[in-house]
């Protein structure tokens, strides 16, 4: 072996340990769809502990893997007054006026943030679960770090830019930061840490950050604490290196923040897009090294798999047959008149509901449960998944159907055993998806949290995964019902919306329906202007706040609006005043074709 070659080998070596030992820490890819609106949340693809919530200070935009940020505004809005409380600090939660005018409290007239993470600004209603950026690593200072992201420089450089700001808070508190920022010169950044006093220039690349030549670059900066020396790559070529520097890290504070794309007066917007940004608790680098390909799972390489098809339908919404519907060798399920040409002395009764054995007597039992029976596993077993410990998701198991038992799956969360989803979850539906590989083959569809609706994976049903990025980015209100349909080669989706009004002006429950051929990427999403909704008003009895999304606040995401069809609702020929659907409990009906079930859950306006 050549001489040159065993130091080629070394190289590589020591620079494989060393993207092998690093840890992420966060890993922004900022693949939600684009035009998602202000208030729902940029996930962490890492851990999940570092959600970010998009301001209408910045934009998902298409990026160099999937999409990207961009600190850019957005189309003016004219907020609504708040009408709907009489209780001043319940409009203040709702970010529709500030409560301190004299302090100017975060409400919607003033966050023109890009993306935020934030553990202050207590007046606002806040559900999505901030982690703390100064009692984690992403305090950068006193160990090894890597800060790494794709860049694309999109116009000149109004002054400096900010790529991300952290700060004990509360903002605006004069309290220390670490900032990091693009130089108005778009050749060098200046990296700001309070603590230890730095405010250090990094040269760069030139040609990379001009905005005249709009490409993605792979921009990294790493700390060695030993040499006390920040390193800059372009591309994975190492830049010529600043001065040395001690850093340390920002205090802890209750009340500490961390700002994407702007500082934290949402001024200082930086010139270009982010994508895949990524925190890491070691050094990634420490030679040259070619450009990492995308994070995500569903980045380069990934296509969509083939799905199942089934025999095509016979009764479209639009299908009026005049001539024999031939069956063939189909099972037909007969609930209705659609085989029947003419009635005459007959009707349809649905054979009356019998009073069940109890087989679950236990406080605190949640009435959103899903029945399950994987028929492919052959264990004889019927599960019942329901809400276990702190919003999680646990599952009993039975032969009968009558008598369930909590399994051991040999881990203990907050004292039980037969968890199978951590996160506070529990509103949700278990599914087999007949497309997909035999480690994922068992899915679950839920909210998690207050950040979004996600799909898990399972190859038992039993040790389930979160997909790295939300299906959905609304905030679930209540049970979503998901599932394959092989005659439609679609992932059909049913979901609660509060967005109708009864004609007293309460919320109407109603479900709106999402369709989707990709189950694991991002959901197709066509967000409704504030001309549109105005529009649908006049047709629609629909909620005072326009746009909707402001209904949580800035700091928390919507529920579902009118981004999608209506399909459940209550009828006035059929329902009584003042009762909505809560959840249309509905499923493809697994032993015939052509036929789809609901049991709906009626929500009654008064006792």
């Amino acid at each position: 072996m050549s001489k040159r070659l065993a130091v080629m080998l070394t190289l590589l070596l020591s620079c494989l340990i060393a993207r092998c030992d690093a840890a992420t820490v966060a890993l922004w890819l900022f693949d939600e769809q684009v035009g998602v609106y202000p208030s729902c949340v940029l996930g962490d693809a890492a851990s999940g502990n570092f959600p970010l919530v998009i301001g209408p200070g910045g934009q998902i935009v298409e990026g160099q893997f999937g999409n990207a940020l961009e600190p850019v505004g957005r189309p003016r809005v004219d907020y609504p007054q708040p009408l709907d409380f009489d209780d001043s600090a319940k409009r203040g939660q709702f970010g529709l006026i500030a409560l301190d005018k004299a302090k100017q409290d975060l409400n919607w007239h003033n966050a023109m943030f890009c993306a935020l993470m934030t553990r202050g600004d207590h007046h606002l209603r806040q559900e999505v679960g901030f982690g703390s950026p100064t009692e984690s690593s992403l305090n950068l200072g006193a160990n090894n770090w890597t800060v790494e992201f794709w860049y694309q420089p999109t116009r000149p450089s109004e002054r400096s830019g900010v790529v991300f700001e952290i700060g004990s808070g509360p903002r605006d508190s004069g309290h220390p930061i670490t900032r990091l920022s693009l130089n108005q010169d778009a050749q060098s950044f200046t990296l700001l840490n309070e603590p230890s006093n730095t405010r250090m220039r990094i040269e760069s690349s030139a040609a990379a950050l001009d905005a005249s030549q709009p490409r993605w670059h792979h921009l990294a900066f790493v700390y060695d604490t030993i040499d006390q020396q920040v390193r800059h790559y372009v591309d994975g070529i190492l830049q010529k290196p600043p001065k040395s520097c001690q850093l340390k890290p920002l205090p802890v504070g209750e009340n500490d923040y961390m700002s994407i794309g702007r500082d934290g007066h949402w001024q200082h917007r930086l010139p270009g897009r982010l994508d895949e940004l990524r925190f890491s608790d070691a050094q990634v680098y420490q030679n040259d090294f070619a450009p990492p390909p995308s994070f995500s799972k569903y980045g380069s390489g990934y296509s969509p798999p083939t799905l199942k098809r089934g025999l095509p339908l016979l009764f479209g919404e639009n299908d009026q047959p005049e001539e024999p519907v031939q069956l063939g060798s189909r099972k037909h399920l007969f609930f209705d008149d659609a085989l029947i040409a003419e009635l005459e002395n007959v009707e349809f009764r649905s054979n009356p509901p019998r009073l069940a054995e109890l087989v679950i007597n236990q406080r605190g039992i949640s009435n959103h449960l899903v029945v399950f029976e994987d028929v492919a596993s052959g264990d004889g077993l019927i599960r019942l998944y329901r809400s276990g410990p702190n919003r999680s998701l646990d599952v009993w198991t039975s032969r009968d159907g009558v008598h369930f038992t909590a399994p051991d799956l040999g881990r203990d969360f907050r004292g039980a055993r037969n968890v199978v989803v951590e996160d506070p979850v529990g509103l949700g539906t278990v599914f087999v998806d007949p497309n997909a590989s035999v480690d994922e083959r068992i899915k679950y569809f839920s909210g998690y949290r207050g950040r979004g609706c996600y799909v898990y994976s399972s190859a038992d049903g039993y040790h389930f995964t979160r997909n790295e990025t939300s299906a959905l980015p609304f905030r679930a209100a209540s049970q979503s019902l998901v599932f394959y349909d092989d005659q439609r080669q679609k992932y059909v989706g049913y979901h609660r919306s509060d967005m109708a009004r009864t004609e007293g002006g309460k919320s109407a429950r109603t479900s709106v329906m999402t369709e989707t051929t990709d189950l694991m990427r991002p959901w197709p999403l066509t967000p409704v202007s504030q001309a549109e909704q105005s529009r649908l008003s006049k047709t629609r009895k629909l909620g005072r706040k326009n746009p909707y999304y402001v209904d949580n606040g800035p700091l928390t995401p919507p529920g579902f609006g009118v981004e999608y069809p209506t399909v459940f609702a209550s009828e006035k020929s059929l329902d009584p005043v003042g009762v909505d659907v809560y959840v249309p409990k509905c499923v493809k009906y697994e032993w015939a074709d052509d036929a789809y079930l609901a049991f709906p859950l009626m929500y009654f306006h008064y006792h």
